[in-house]
């Protein structure tokens, strides 16, 4: 009765290291053993799935980025076009200023003229 006392625990022991310890490993070694020698492998799992997810996210990021690039230099080529624009109406509002100006005395000194010129 000791003895079973005594090797009861030590052998309940031993068992539950076996099936925590080497019972996973040969385990495990027999499943590669069984995948090794398998006529007929299985089929990996589809990931086409996840593939066409991950390259439609990456398409997606990537036209955003140039869309944000484009709409970037679009604006700043419109504020150039637009001081351009500025520029040119200013220049010709400047011309025909001076244009208006200068025509303005040309008729003003013909029109002091004509009273002059009609009395005998």
């Amino acid at each position: 009765m000791v003895a079973r006392g005594w090797a009861a625990p030590r052998l309940d022991y031993v068992a539950h290291a076996l099936e925590e310890q080497l019972a996973p490993r040969i385990s495990a070694m027999l499943s590669q053993a069984a995948e090794r020698i398998d006529p007929m492998p299985r089929r990996p799992a589809r990931r086409w799935p996840m593939v066409a997810i991950v390259a439609g996210a990456a398409m997606g990021a990537i036209g955003f980025a140039l869309y944000r690039k484009s709409a970037q230099e679009w604006a700043e080529s419109m504020k150039d076009t637009a001081h351009d624009a500025t520029t040119w109406v200013n220049e010709k509002a400047d011309r025909a200023k001076e244009r208006a100006q200068h025509l303005g005395h040309h008729e003003t000194g013909h029109k002091a003229d004509e009273p002059a010129r009609k009395t005998p």
